[in-house]
């Protein structure tokens, strides 16, 4: 791929452990890790901005809809909002565990984190006002994994999110009743998942360098493919 190329010219300086792009805004996100969120262009790799401001190393990345600010997961057990303009955090979410996986719903109404606890925490896309004392918490805690959370991926035809663990299951996510609607059992833990702009395939990417893709719709599985395969999400379907 072109983008993959262009990036991997100007190097990173430190391994990058996790990506984000915003096709419309010409942006990818790096969290990498030394704790920074690299923002650059899709066309040339440039760095426009590095954002700071994480103890820990960034998991997970990923761009609000409008692509105005992006959102980080970090080992420090911190959710922050950055604005890409300022290149400064305008909001700090401090969970109980580390933070391994972030996305925005397709609604583009909450933030999804996943975390090294088993949890998957829901938040409100929009900063609460007054912050409750104690500090935020969570819309909905989503649990039924029994490892740590490795990777999210949001359904954009529904409230729904994909989530892949160290359990060895991949499991579909309904954000209004925070139930999961369906487990995959991918037979290795899953570090990656994608899906379908229309949400009817899911993808799951695993540590032991298979690759599955199912059926959403009743999780069958359609075919496995064998090789290397990303070690966060996945981009077979991109």
């Amino acid at each position: 791929r072109a983008t993959d190329v262009q990036l991997n010219k100007t190097g990173l300086g430190v391994a990058g452990i996790s990506t984000a792009t915003h096709a419309e805004k010409g942006l990818v996100a790096i969290g990498t890790q030394d704790n920074k969120i690299q923002i650059r262009t899709i066309a040339d790799g440039k760095i426009i901005k590095t954002l700071e401001g994480h103890t820990g190393p960034v998991k997970g990345v990923t761009f609000t809809k409008d692509g105005a600010s992006v959102i980080s997961a970090s080992e420090d057990k911190t959710v922050r909002v950055w604005a890409i303009a300022t290149g400064k955090a305008t909001r700090t979410i401090t969970a109980p565990a580390a933070a391994t996986a972030v996305v925005v719903n397709g609604a583009g109404t909450l933030i999804v984190s996943g975390h090294q606890d088993n949890i998957i925490r829901t938040w409100p896309i929009a900063t609460p006002t007054p912050i409750p004392e104690g500090g935020e918490k969570p819309v909905k805690e989503l649990k039924g994994h029994s490892q740590p959370i490795n990777a999210l991926a949001a359904i954009s035809t529904s409230n729904a999110v994909v989530s892949g663990a160290n359990d060895n299951t991949a499991r579909i996510w309904n954000l209004d009743s925070g139930a999961a609607t369906r487990s995959l059992n991918h037979g290795g833990p899953v570090v990656s998942v994608d899906c379908r702009a229309d949400g009817t395939v899911i993808v799951t990417g695993s540590s032991n360098n298979t690759a599955k893709l199912w059926t959403a719709a009743n999780g069958k599985q359609i075919v496995e493919l064998r090789g290397h395969f990303p070690t966060k999400r996945s981009e077979a379907l991109a």
